[in-house]
């Protein structure tokens, strides 16, 4: 990772600017780190997802969880046709708005949006596969982004049943996801009914989206680097039957515990309860 990217890229200086390192993360994530693949332990590790990665499979099963909005690793999402998550996600909370609440995502071109975005995004539906994808190959796709830091399991609480802890599976490298919600903004670009909206209406709708994703991002960068910085604490989500607290540290030393709620907005401010 040297200045000049001469590992990755030795005909351009990839990390000289700023512009050229958010082209860089935006556009090689999920192609770059499947290319330790073969190197580690010979190639002889992760030998059912070499099989994808040479089918050129392994990119839409990657961007498939990186796009569902728990990442989960579950055949369902690996294999079922595929759906925008943050496109039905934003749909919904522009109809829930409080101040100005907008309907343009129920009416636009939904499923050519949706195959537009699976061209960008190098998904492929189940008749399109050349792999039929198992237990085996969710499981080490799950391995190998966890040995590579990209996935790690949160714990969620919930308050009705302090046995069951749940995990909630978060991103690591923000860039991934980021990167599937710009493409989004650019299919939507192309939809004859959003183009009919004001220049202000379209930004509008766009900022909604792109804040969406930056504040379900925030969580998980947020919950990450609180469980790095306090080791001795339990981080984790406690969940109620309606609403949720974003964050609790408990310190089991003092014994006590801190709540957090974590908010983006154009100041990007972390409140604390």
């Amino acid at each position: 990772m040297s200045l000049g990217g001469v590992d990755y890229n030795r005909t351009g200086m990839t990390f000289a600017t700023k512009e050229s390192t958010d082209e860089y993360v935006d556009s090689a994530i999920a192609h770059n780190i499947q290319h330790s693949l073969k190197n580690y332990q010979y190639g002889n590790h992760f030998r059912h997802l070499t099989e994808l990665y040479e089918a050129q499979e392994l990119t839409s099963a990657i961007n498939r969880v990186v796009e569902d909005i728990n990442h989960r690793f579950t055949l369902d999402v690996l294999t079922r046709d595929f759906r925008s998550s943050d496109l039905s996600l934003s749909a919904k909370n522009l109809l829930r708005d409080r101040e100005e609440p907008n309907d343009i995502l129920c009416r636009v071109d939904v499923k050519q949006i949706t195959e537009k975005l699976r061209t960008l995004l190098e998904i492929k539906n189940k008749p399109e596969l050349n792999i039929a994808l198992t237990d085996v190959h969710r499981t080490e796709i799950k391995e190998y982004l966890d040995l590579l830091d990209l996935t790690i399991d949160l714990d969620m609480v919930s308050i009705s049943d302090w046995n069951n802890k749940a995990k909630h599976t978060a991103i690591s490298q923000p860039g991934m996801h980021y990167a599937q919600a710009k493409a989004l903004i650019t299919t939507l670009m192309d939809d004859n009914v959003f183009r009919e909206l004001s220049l202000k209406e379209r930004n509008s709708v766009t900022k909604r989206i792109l804040s969406d994703v930056r504040g379900r991002m925030m969580e998980d960068i947020v919950l990450l680097e609180t469980m790095i910085a306090r080791p001795e604490c339990k981080v984790f989500k406690l969940l109620f039957s309606i609403g949720e607290f974003d964050m609790v540290v408990f310190n089991p030393q003092t014994a006590s515990c801190e709540v957090y709620e974590i908010k983006h907005n154009v100041k990007e401010y972390l409140k604390t309860l």
